[in-house]
């Protein structure tokens, strides 16, 4: 899951982040995992809501 999402973001950020954004509240730490596996790149790239929600993560 978390590598199909990380494709996704690869084309279209934005619809990961927001899918990222809705699962964030009340995530287990699996679900965390994956988040912060799909804003690997997108936060390397300085992507400061991307970094926001990574964060959001820990």
């Amino acid at each position: 899951m978390a590598n199909h999402n990380g494709d996704i973001a690869k084309d279209n950020l934005d619809s990961a982040i927001r899918l990222c954004e809705n699962w964030i509240n009340n995530a287990s730490p699996e679900l965390k995992r994956i988040i912060r596996h799909v804003s690997k790149k997108p936060v390397k790239k300085g992507d400061k809501k991307v970094i926001k929600l990574r964060k959001s993560a820990k």
